[in-house]
């Protein structure tokens, strides 16, 4: 048994935390509100977090994106005590863990908690491809039509799309994505297909779409957004190796793995060949 406190952790000391650890300022922010939602523990050393494991709910989801154990401080328990603390906050939903591929020790403990491997996630990154390729790409054999996405107007629909696609709708989530993010939706003859996110860092997603033959146009017209709207240069992404298609475009467009996860619960995503994720925290 450790000698060391876990006890909820506090905004303040979450970000100081994070900040700690080199995170960005998304990775901060997204951490900031599982601390406000109550979702954060920490083990303590002398007043210090030294451990850390933060939990996103959605309306039908548990997911532990963060379980971190400081370096000095590993082999005594801890990440067992914070990941059965994560845990235990469930109240029937589908659990989902996400841990880096290299970290046997994370892998081990979710699969002691009885969650099994559902999915390899590949986080890709790179330049972002010259317009006038994206633009032949986004053409396509499919004649979309965008509009911005508004969760008011389309609310309806996406939440359809993600019952399909991630097994359960989750409206909160889309209220996170809207805050720094701009999003498209697309129409095919009418009818609501696909969505996708794009912000200023170059990050793209979450992105899902009614079949996996739209991955193609669907991307390289957020790519475009993403370079006409925030002028950007490089772009990053999460992509279940499932979704074959997207995989194969980013890698041929130049973009490279940089970090590979793996997706541990209860019950693999329905649709995981139609989705991309944008952040470990949240996917």
């Amino acid at each position: 048994m450790s000698e060391f406190d876990v006890r909820p952790c506090a905004e303040d000391d979450v970000i100081r935390f994070e900040r700690r650890h080199g995170r960005n300022d998304l990775d901060v922010t997204l951490a900031a509100d599982s601390a406000r939602d109550g979702l954060a523990w920490a083990a303590v050393d002398d007043g210090e977090p030294i451990a850390l494991t933060l939990v996103h709910r959605s309306e039908d989801e548990l997911f532990v994106g963060r379980l971190h154990v400081d370096s000095g401080f590993r082999n005594r328990g801890l990440g067992r005590r914070l990941l059965e603390v994560a845990l235990s906050t469930g109240s029937g939903e589908p659990r989902l863990v996400s841990a880096a591929a290299n970290d046997h020790a994370a892998l081990a403990l979710a699969a002691a908690s009885g969650l099994r491997m559902q999915h390899s996630i590949v986080e890709l990154r790179g330049a972002l491809p010259r317009e006038e390729h994206l633009l032949r790409l986004a053409a396509g054999a499919y004649r979309f039509d965008v509009d911005r996405l508004d969760s008011r107007a389309h609310g309806g629909f996406v939440d359809a799309l993600d019952r399909s696609v991630r097994g359960y709708a989750r409206p909160s989530d889309h209220r996170v994505f809207e805050r720094d993010a701009a999003g498209l939706a697309f129409f095919l003859q009418g009818e609501f297909v696909a969505y996708a996110y794009v912000r200023g860092d170059g990050r793209v997603g979450p992105m899902a779409f009614a079949s996996p033959a739209y991955a193609s146009q669907l991307f390289s017209f957020a790519l475009v957004t993403l370079q006409r709207s925030f002028g950007a240069s490089w772009c990053s992404l999460l992509v279940p190796a499932d979704n074959v298609r997207l995989l194969t475009l980013a890698l041929d467009a130049g973009l490279r793995i940089e970090a590979q996860s793996l997706l541990l619960g209860d019950a693999p995503l329905p649709q995981a060949e139609r989705y991309a994720g944008f952040h470990p925290l949240i996917f």
